[in-house]
């Protein structure tokens, strides 16, 4: 039996500055706006104004992680099996602080004079979105144990069957200033908080400390094989299968809840840039967090809260994921591979928005929420599905004479619901091709040592050790969505999509000029009237496709037989394509359909390395 035991220890400092002046603020351009930090620091710029420009630099963050991970596992090797069983441990403490709406996020969108433009220069935002800093401190722990048995059943088969327990132990906040909602729950913990918000561990409605138990019951089986049909070794099929469970990233995380930290959102906002808090009673900032019980009970809350949390029937989200395949290898060096690969994801986490606007005019939101006293209400719920099926098409040659070549050609479907829905939770009309879906990829990639002249020594040195590497990609394009770019539902969300009445799509194999001043028509799509959603669906459109060379030579010149000098020239995009960008799909935008961006163009670059 042999034994590996692995430790791992890190401590990782992340100290991230706001790049705006320190002083400089929305109250020097004679705006009601005050900084929301009770601390003096900087504050991160956020201002949209949609369909023109966007407005945005990194806010101050602080986080300090640290991971210690131990993980044992042991070999037993017995005639035809060789088992291997062991276990991980990790933990991970996370201090993590953040102001990123001290100087608020700002949207303008055209709700007042029916364009955004107007609106910023009237001081006429449609939301404005500020928050005091966030604040979290989560530790977590995971454990998991595994066994897998690797059995040589024939001479020609070979099976691989193993069994993995992943437990989701949820990591609760050291500080313990997590929140959320709960429809119906009174706090106790904060006895003037609006009926539904509740808090981590310290109210009956949440008894432990992240708004939900263990998850004990995560059995992840995994099965394989492989398959020599004719014996000979030139020749195999495989086939796998395996369940993973996805679990949420530490840092995302922790506690920060209202009465901790103070969020206000202003939508819409009577009182303009001269007066943002008009509709919420006045001035609330800088806050300073209530740190008694006694304060805490006198504590009064800015009406809308906003706050998120959890789904009572929160679960791992549940991946699957298989594959089959076959190869062939012909010649001498040649090896083809045909497979067939897919995953299925189910219970994934998406955010169901529980307190939308009820269709009506955009002017009154909060009146109209289901749940007056609060903003937004994200709740993270297991209703995220997907799959991907594909087949992948590899031609390898191995390295013979100085020469390798490796050429790959994949064809896929990934279809998701992992969007936020325009009403906030009709997760199945978001069913569609996935953003990040790219029906075609050929990838082909090449390495050839140019043969060396033997007889001179004089045309060795410089005619030898030349080396020719390229890689070849084309793809087709993403996908992408089209939105109305106003709040047309009134639902708060502005996640509108408008209405589809007519074709979308033009000739993508029109002159270049005309596919970037008009990449769709427009005209295909109609505003979503007042108080409905739009019928066109989700990601529609196909962008423009990619197509990459890069090529590198390498010359090494050799001194003596252990000291030489190389050097390298690279281009990439060598032959300068430009691969444009997908087009603006806001409709409140004036260049709608225009395609404004491009990938970046050639880069080349030259290297010279001594190597002993």
């Amino acid at each position: 039996m042999v034994n590996s035991l692995t430790v791992t220890v890190q401590n990782i400092e992340r100290d991230q500055s706001a790049i705006t002046p320190p002083n400089v603020g929305w109250k020097d351009f004679g705006t009601g706006i005050v900084r929301a930090h009770l601390e003096d620091t900087v504050a991160a710029t956020d201002t949209n104004v949609i369909g023109y420009w966007y407005a945005f630099t990194r806010h101050p963050l602080y986080q300090q992680r640290y991971f210690y991970h131990v993980r044992n596992e042991a070999s037993l090797s017995r005639r035809s099996h060789l088992i291997k069983f062991g276990g991980e441990w990790r933990y991970n403490e996370v201090d993590r602080r953040e102001r990123f709406q001290g100087d608020p996020a700002i949207a303008f969108r055209g709700q007042i004079t029916n364009d955004s433009m107007a609106d910023f220069m009237l001081g006429r935002p449609d939301s404005i979105n500020q928050n005091s800093g966030a604040e979290s401190y989560p530790v977590g722990k995971e454990v998991s144990l595994f066994i897998q048995d690797d059995w040589k059943a024939h001479r020609r088969l070979t099976l691989n069957l193993g069994l993995r327990w992943d437990p989701f132990l949820p990591p609760p906040d050291k500080r313990g200033t997590g929140a959320m909602f709960r429809p119906g729950e009174q706090s106790a913990f904060f006895p003037r908080a609006p009926l539904g918000l509740v808090y981590w561990g310290k109210d009956s409605a949440v008894p432990d400390k992240y708004g939900f138990g263990n998850i004990l019951n995560n059995w992840s089986p995994r099965i394989g094989f492989a398959f020599d049909p004719a014996g000979d070794g030139r020749m195999s099929i495989r086939g796998g299968y395996g369940i993973f469970y996805a679990s949420r990233a530490l840092q995302n995380t922790g506690g920060g809840g209202p009465g901790f930290v103070l969020s206000t959102n202003m939508n819409p906002v009577p009182g303009g840039l001269a007066n943002p808090y008009q509709s919420i009673g006045g001035n609330p900032y800088p806050f300073k967090a209530p740190q008694t019980p006694a304060e805490r009970a006198a504590f009064n809350f800015v009406r809308p809260v906003t706050v998120g949390g959890w789904a009572t029937d929160f679960r791992n989200g549940i991946v699957q994921q298989w594959n089959f395949s076959v190869q062939r290898q012909l010649w001498h060096s040649w090896l083809f591979t045909a497979a067939y690969v897919a995953s299925k994801g189910n219970s994934l986490e998406v955010t169901r928005q529980l307190n939308p606007g009820v269709f009506g005019r955009p002017g009154n939101l909060q009146q109209r929420r289901v749940y007056p006293e609060f903003a937004a209400i994200g709740i993270n719920s297991p209703e995220g599905n997907y799959t991907y099926n594909s087949l992948q098409i590899t031609a390898n040659k191995r390295l013979t004479r100085g020469f390798t070549m490796l050429a790959s050609y994949t064809w896929a479907r990934n279809i998701d619901n992992l969007a936020d829905p325009p009403d906030g939770g009709d997760f199945r009309r978001e069913k569609a091709v996935s953003a990040n879906n790219i029906d075609h990829r050929a990838v082909g990639s090449l390495i050839w040592e140019i043969p060396s002249p033997s007889r001179s020594r004089l045309a060795r040195w410089t005619l030898g050790g030349w080396e020719l590497n390229g890689i070849v990609s084309l793809e087709s394009g993403l996908y992408f969505n089209i939105v109305s770019g106003r709040d047309n539902s009134g639902t708060g969300i502005n996640q509108d999509r408008p209405n589809l009445v007519g074709n979308p799509f033009l000739d993508t194999g029109r002159p270049r000029a005309d596919l970037i001043a008009r990449y769709f028509n427009p005209a295909a799509f109609q505003q979503n009237p007042a108080g409905t959603h739009g019928n066109a669906g989700r990601n529609l459109i196909p962008g423009p496709g990619e197509v990459l060379v890069d090529l590198g030579l390498v010359k090494a010149f050799p001194i003596t037989e252990r000291h030489r000098v190389k050097f390298r020239a690279e281009a990439f995009n060598a032959f300068n394509r430009v691969n444009l960008d997908n087009p603006v799909g806001n409709l409140l935008a004036p260049n709608v359909g225009r395609i404004t961006g491009a990938a970046p163009p050639r880069v080349f670059q030259m290297a010279l390395r001594y190597e002993f």
